[in-house]
């Protein structure tokens, strides 16, 4: 019974550890002979996740605001889609960053979409506003059960997908430093 989570620790450790090969083999196997379970569809999510670079992204969701925000909807548009949550320092590390690059490309055509993986709604409106983002949020209870999380195998924060004008993804694993080169580019052509 407890195989399925064993096979996902195997695939996470050899992801993390830059294997991506073997990871995928074990997302694989674990997607395939432990289907029903969740730790089969994180792997599924894994694998769309690691084969995502020159896709479309197809990503929606309940709104923090109320509503439902579609990142397809945002085509013209470079996008990046930043899961996080409100206990991750690497996540509060980054948005100073990340609202600079906001501020400076906004209107130039950039947007960035968040998709919150706290567990409940509750710490995410005051965190938001203490640290002046402004930004679309996604969000369903449940962090990294939440369909979200499990939709592209989310398996460490912050996670951020930087999507092109035509809705293809420019970057699985985008970094503050990455956004640094690879913004102004796509947001030239």
């Amino acid at each position: 019974e407890d195989a399925a989570e064993a096979m996902l620790q195997l695939a996470v450790t050899e992801e993390f550890n830059g294997r991506s090969s073997e990871s995928q083999t074990w997302y694989r196997k674990l997607a395939t002979d432990h289907a029903s379970t969740q730790a089969g569809q994180r792997a599924a999510g894994a694998l769309r996740r690691l084969d995502l670079k020159g896709k479309p992204f197809a990503l929606s969701g309940a709104s923090l605001s109320g509503g439902a925000i579609d990142v397809s909807r945002l085509k013209g548009r470079v996008t990046l889609v930043l899961y996080w949550a409100t206990w991750c320092e690497p996540c509060k590390e980054d948005l100073p960053a990340l609202r600079a690059f906001y501020d400076q490309y906004k209107s130039k055509g950039f947007e960035i979409v968040g998709v919150c993986l706290d567990a409940t709604r509750e710490p995410v409106g005051p965190f938001l506003q203490s640290n002046k983002v402004t930004w679309p949020q996604i969000h369903e209870e449940g962090g990294f059960q939440s369909r979200p999380a499990l939709e592209y195998g989310v398996i460490s924060l912050p996670t951020m997908f930087l999507v092109d004008k035509e809705g293809r993804v420019a970057s699985r694993n985008a970094s503050v430093q990455e956004l640094k080169i690879l913004l102004p580019q796509l947001l030239a052509k």
